[in-house]
């Protein structure tokens, strides 16, 4: 399958178009993780969308697994539309893993309230959620479930209103926001390994391994903050480092 990552007529194309939600699209595609692709005619492609789906040599930065429905959309409380979820598990140097979760949130009939067993996660564990294209945080824990909602969305996105949320775990006083001009901002097949200076409860650094083709640069963007979903949503701008992959196609960020 393929899709459109402009909006505009493409003249002489084999679907000449115009898309009128290239973003979508290119963000559904880059979740499934299936064999979708640009679909755009010689010289005709939006290489800046394109771009926040894959490395620089064009391996696919995707989830763990494809995006999947919330299990609310079968019940009663389904809002309409479209909510789906995915995540990516990376691992740290005690063997363990730190979660980054995916929520796309297209034309919901009405506003939901996302808690943490919608996306299975450990009600002892505390997370912070980043609006995509805003930066906005905000908490997300058992106490603070994560509101989605079309409103003010329609004519900024139309024809179809949505909204795409990242999900950082709290981990060591840390939460890894990721690669942020990627739509999967943690991609285990870019992120490594992940350790704090001192292995410990608190680490005083963020040491980030990261692979990529080589000589290409990435940007990757943390928080540190105390244990709390709160406090991550209120901290300040977030802290980002840059390195540029070597030749090995390995590169470490320090926080």
């Amino acid at each position: 399958d393929t899709f459109l990552s402009g909006s505009s007529a493409e003249v002489g194309a084999a679907n000449p178009g115009p898309e009128l939600s290239p973003e979508l699209h290119a963000l559904v595609s880059t979740l499934s993780g299936a064999m979708v692709g640009p679909g755009d005619g010689p010289h005709m492609a939006n290489r800046t969308v394109l771009m926040r789906s894959c490395m620089l040599d064009g391996i696919l930065l995707k989830p763990d697994r494809p995006a999947v429905p919330i299990d609310a959309a079968w019940g009663s409380n389904d809002p309409g539309g479209e909510l789906v979820w995915s995540f990516s598990a990376l691992t740290t140097d005690l063997g363990h893993e730190r979660a980054q979760h995916y929520v796309l949130a297209a034309a919901l009939e009405r506003p939901f309230n996302l808690t943490l067993d919608d996306l299975d996660l450990p009600t002892n564990s505390s997370y912070v959620a980043r609006d995509w294209f805003s930066g906005e945080l905000r908490a997300f824990d058992e106490g603070s479930p994560l509101l989605l909602s079309m409103v003010g969305l329609h004519a900024a996105d139309a024809p179809v209103p949505f909204s795409f949320w990242t999900i950082s775990e709290i981990v060591n006083d840390w939460a890894l926001l990721g690669e942020l001009n990627k739509y999967v901002t943690a991609s285990a097949r870019r992120i490594s390994t992940i350790s704090t200076a001192d292995g410990g409860a608190s680490g005083d650094s963020l040491n980030v391994t990261i692979r990529g083709a080589a000589s290409e640069e990435v940007t990757l963007c943390a928080i540190r903050c105390a244990r709390s979903a709160l406090a991550c949503a209120t901290a300040a701008s977030p802290l980002c480092q840059t390195a540029i992959v070597g030749a090995n196609q390995e590169a470490v960020l320090v926080f």
